[in-house]
């Protein structure tokens, strides 16, 4: 795709921190995520894991599954809860522009510690697996 959306290779993926707002409470979680385009449909898909957290699981058991995402000072956007991993991190997906996206030279999320190898430059991940 080109144009004023498109995304670096840079930009397709995202680990750090980020506010899960579910039924109106934030619950500040880190996240690892990743964004592709979908031609056929025109739009980007991103998705990936929130850190596991007593609060997310209790929520997700008592069947809440809509919320929203907030990384840094960027927009909220929609997102959708799915089931847990074994160790425990709950999927979020959602679509349309990535949450962690900044036009270049807007402001940029807030970078994270690297983790499991992979090196991390404004908040995304350079050279680590998907989150999936």
């Amino acid at each position: 795709m080109t144009g004023l959306h498109e995304l670096s290779g840079v930009d397709e993926q995202y680990a750090g921190v980020a506010v899960l707002r579910v039924d109106g409470r934030d619950t500040p979680v880190t996240v690892r995520l990743s964004a592709r385009f979908e031609p056929v449909e025109g739009r980007y898909r991103w998705a990936g894991r929130a850190g596991a957290g007593d609060d997310l699981h209790a929520g997700f058991r008592s069947g809440l599954r809509d919320g929203t995402l907030l990384i840094g000072t960027g927009p909220a956007v929609a997102v959708r809860l799915g089931e847990p991993d074994p160790w425990g991190r709950l999927r979020l997906t959602g679509t349309g522009l990535p949450p962690w996206y900044r036009p270049p030279g807007g402001p940029q999320p807030p970078v994270a510690a690297a983790e499991e190898g992979g090196r991390l430059r404004a908040g995304r991940t350079e050279g680590a697996e998907g989150p999936y």
